[in-house]
């Protein structure tokens, strides 16, 4: 009875907060002179999945045509329990969650309301806190127009340590945000994300789509979360726009035609003379001769850091099957950088590099994935004997 009685009183609390938001939503709304209110929470019919899907896809629109948002912080209140407003303020859950990025961007006018429909302030009145809570420069936040100017690799940052309830939805909820449509698959998981990437270069050749970092020793071009952006905010388009060649997926991979150097495993990980690093070993469980069988790229990308002129952006690609490579250790591109102009001969040409290699726990179900998002949980299996153990790969 008492296990029965904490739930009806968590979920009696749950309607409530709910119920006052709606509430005060409508009653605000109606002093202002405002006959509708469109609320995400309610006004969508979530058992019609034609309906859900047109949502979806149209709410960052929707938010544009809006003529105010209203931004309910239901975890902030003004007054004495609270003196220090900006802490509650930056810190309030609003901004850690994934579809509240559009609410923050689309809207051409928005005002900020406390707990008790307390006015706050507006996004310009508020603009330097705003800043600092999402991590998206001023200068973005003053005029929704500069938004699209702002590369992907700069946006996709703004969404990284945000969350969502479902995995699907950090993939869709940053649809309107780089202009594409696509259709909802909710039981996808994590591929919604890889097929908005997919979308996106489609639409641009902003080749920052692949400036990103990760721990994994061996990926796809794709990142499987905006998470991996979170330290891309200063990565800006190159110069170069009409020397850049269309993106293209197919089921091999997405086509990268660039230009590029070659070198050994052996040479990339001793750029200056030093030892091989065991944990290049360990990722891919081979000996110290087997180093010079394994081929590797290195492509620098038509963007770079902010301030950093002539210092490209460089993904390093490793051989998997002639003329296919997927993408290793892109968390150390850094490193890299200062050294792709000093190793091995430099060519141009057209390669495949896959867009997602896959985790071992879900190598199966990748194997099977569709071709939007290429042959996904493919083996890396470049050396002689094509004995590397799997639980090296992944």
């Amino acid at each position: 009875m008492q296990t029965h009685a904490s739930r009806s009183s968590v979920t009696d609390e749950k309607i409530s907060s709910g119920y006052r938001k709606i509430k005060g939503c409508c009653e605000l709304a109606r002093i202002q002179g405002y006959p509708y209110v469109w609320i995400d929470t309610c006004c969508i019919d979530k058992k019609s999945s034609a309906e859900l899907s047109e949502a979806i896809n149209s709410m960052y629109a929707w938010y544009a045509r809006s003529a105010i948002c209203y931004v309910y912080l239901s975890d902030v209140k003004i007054g004495t329990t609270e003196p220090d407003f900006e802490q509650a303020f930056c810190t309030s859950r609003w901004y850690s969650r994934g579809w509240t990025l559009q609410e923050l961007l689309a809207p051409k006018e928005i005002i900020f309301y406390d707990r008790y429909w307390r006015f706050l302030g507006s996004k310009q009145d508020l603009l330097r806190q705003v800043s600092k809570a999402s991590g998206i420069e001023g200068w973005y936040l003053e005029d929704r127009r500069r938004v699209h100017l702002a590369s992907v690799a700069n946006r996709m940052s703004w969404a990284a340590k945000r969350e969502t309830t479902r995995p699907e939805d950090i993939g869709y909820c940053l649809m309107g945000l780089f202009g594409v449509n696509m259709p909802l698959l909710y039981g996808e998981g994590r591929k919604a994300f890889i097929r908005l990437q997919y979308e996106i270069s489609r639409e641009t050749d902003d080749e920052s789509l692949f400036a990103w970092h990760s721990s994994d020793h061996v990926t796809g071009i794709f990142a499987t979360s905006p998470d991996y952006f979170g330290g891309s905010a200063n990565i800006e388009p190159g110069l170069n726009p009409a020397q850049r060649v269309p993106h293209n997926v197919t089921n091999k991979g997405l086509v990268l035609d660039s230009t590029h150097q070659i070198a050994t495993l052996k040479e990339l990980n001793r750029p200056v003379g030093g030892a091989i690093r065991p944990d290049v070993q360990r990722a891919f469980g081979i000996t110290e001769n087997e180093y010079g069988e394994l081929t590797c790229l290195l492509v620098p990308l038509d963007c770079g850091r902010k301030g950093e002129t002539g210092k490209p952006f460089t993904i390093i690609l490793i051989r998997e099957s002639p003329n296919v490579y997927a993408r290793v250790f892109p968390a150390e591109t850094r490193v890299y950088e200062k050294y792709w102009n000093l190793l091995g001969q430099c060519e141009h040409r057209m390669i495949y590099v896959r867009t997602y290699m896959g985790t071992r726990g879900d190598f199966d179900e990748w194997s099977k994935a569709s071709t939007i998002v290429g042959q996904a949980g493919a083996l890396l299996v470049p050396l002689k004997d094509q004995q590397t153990p799997l639980q090296h790969l992944f």
